[in-house]
């Protein structure tokens, strides 16, 4: 079931307008994964 989130999350990330190959490759770098880009709260300073 696992796969199947992460699968979908990177399908997802493929259908953000101007997020590319390497804008998606540097925000899982960055955030540690495909889910916590979708699933992060925004701060609220």
């Amino acid at each position: 079931m696992e796969a199947t989130n992460e699968l979908l999350y990177r399908i997802a990330l493929t259908l953000i307008p101007g997020v590319g190959d390497i804008t998606a490759k540097k925000l899982i770098a960055y955030c540690g994964g495909v889910e916590p880009i979708f699933t992060h709260k925004k701060p609220t300073c």
